[in-house]
Order: structure tokens, then C-alpha cells, then sequence
């Protein structure tokens, strides 16, 4: 989050809904991770009573969330690989 975002109150139902939702996605065989799958999305908004309008906004927040989270973990990945490289070279 930028430092001069502000939280707002409704912020904290997409972010707990991430936070419990964030491991129930695929793992490649060789350690990438998948988005959390729409299935996983969905049950969540049905057992708390999202839908409609809401669930088409729920699901967009949620996704750009975890597109964030996927473009960091892309992101260690490479500097981590560019690490390993490194000290291969030495």
C-alpha cells in the first residue's frame, strides 16, 4: 500500500476475505502460484452473503489483490534467480 494511502473501514472484508482465501489457489509443480480460483471465491461470497452488484465488486477487489500478490511473488522469484546466478558466476 502507498504511504499516503489512507485505510478506509470497508477495506477490511475484501482484506480479511484475501487473507483467508490466499492459500486455497494451485501451486505449479515447480513453485508458482495460481490465482485463487473463482470456485474458492464464489463459496466464500455465498456463505457470507455477497451477491449480485456486490459480488461482481467483491470478486473485482478480490482479484486485483491477488494479481498484486502475484506479480510480487514474480517478482522474488526473479530476484531470487538473479541472486542464485550471481553467485553461481563467482
Amino acid at each position: 500500500m502507498p504511504e499516503d494511502a489512507e485505510p478506509e473501514d470497508w477495506h477490511d472484508g475484501i482484506w480479511r476475505a484475501w487473507d483467508v482465501l490466499r492459500y486455497d489457489r494451485p501451486y505449479l509443480a515447480m513453485g508458482g502460484e495460481m490465482p485463487v480460483s473463482f470456485a474458492s471465491i464464489s463459496a466464500y461470497a455465498d456463505r457470507y452473503g455477497i451477491a449480485g452488484q456486490d459480488f461482481d465488486e467483491f470478486l473485482m477487489l478480490f482479484r486485483a489483490i491477488d494479481d498484486e500478490w502475484l506479480a510480487i511473488c514474480v517478482e522474488r522469484e526473479k530476484e531470487r534467480q538473479a541472486r542464485e546466478d550471481a553467485k553461481r558466476k563467482r
